[in-house]
């Protein structure tokens, strides 16, 4: 009995480790964030959720930064968690104005947290069960891309694609877009802490309406994002709009690659007590044998 049970633990924490969703950071972004009203009547809306990571109580603060503008002094709220507690919190008027807003959101907090923002529309008197919409993690600063550094957005077939970006670091940062449907290279360039998107089939075939499908025919394609000059770093992410159900879907980007000198302290205490319990358990045995 007691060396199921041994087994048993090393077994939970083993899948603990394995099914933690998401991105434990001190300091994450998400892209694309806000609540405005759009042409029709259609808004958009932004619901983050958060769970603490740490063994202590946690300040969680928000900051948001509006597209289109260097953010020296964006605004900000503060949230806080107890141990291993979840919560929530609307992008409303506090952060946005008034008037509204799209922008990025920055997370930063005193222990790490795992950060996701529902991100969907509705359209003007409908109920909220009509919402279309999905699900972004926030991306840990350090992995923003800079100069010399590459991440992948996958682009859906027939669908409106937009690209969204925001320089992390507070410096500027220009790059270039690629695609293999479109093999031509567009340079473009964030403001410290900017926040802006394009219209992928403006950006990489101006001749196109807006909303047009790029040349490729409809077929599904990867953008390619390189760093090209400047000591700024970016997060990006991608959306795509269906042109006749409005279904909302978004891409993030791909992490980078880094080598592994080392485990993550999570990952060494997870295996660390896997292996505790697996040596008791067989000394354990052993014992009972003799």
């Amino acid at each position: 009995m007691r060396r199921k049970s041994l087994t048993g633990i090393a077994t939970c924490v083993l899948a603990a480790h394995t099914l933690l969703a998401g991105y434990p950071a001190r300091e994450a972004w998400v892209p694309v964030v806000g609540r405005v009203t759009g042409l029709g009547g259609r808004s958009f809306y932004t619901t983050v959720y958060f769970t603490d990571m740490g063994r202590a109580m946690n300040d969680v603060t928000l900051s948001f930064f509006p597209a289109g503008q260097p953010n020296a002094t964006p605004r900000s709220i503060t949230l806080q968690l107890g141990p291993g507690q979840s919560g929530a919190a609307e992008i409303g008027p506090q952060l946005t104005g008034d008037a509204g807003a799209i922008g990025a959101l920055r997370i930063r907090s005193t222990a790490p947290v795992v950060a996701q923002a529902q991100v969907y529309t509705r359209a003007a008197n409908e109920p909220p069960g009509l919402d279309v919409g999905a699900v972004l993690n926030a991306i840990p600063a350090g992995d923003a891309i800079g100069t010399g550094e590459s991440t992948v957005l996958h682009v859906p077939a027939g669908a409106r694609y937009k690209v969204y970006a925001v320089e992390t670091r507070g410096f500027p940062l220009y790059f270039s877009l690629r695609s293999e449907t479109i093999p031509e290279e567009r340079r473009l360039y964030l403001g410290p802490h900017e926040q802006r998107s394009w219209d992928l089939a403006e950006v990489m075939e101006p001749r196109l309406q807006p909303g047009s499908t790029p040349a490729g025919g409809g077929v599904p394609s990867a953008l390619i994002i390189t760093g090209i000059n400047g000591s700024g770093k970016m997060i990006v992410a991608g959306t795509s709009i269906a042109a006749q159900s409005q279904d909302f879907g978004v891409y993030e980007m791909s992490l980078p690659t880094k080598p592994r000198h080392r485990l993550p302290w999570t990952e060494a205490a997870a295996s660390i007590a896997a292996a505790l319990a697996i040596a008791a358990a067989a000394f354990y045995r052993m014992k009972i044998r003799t």
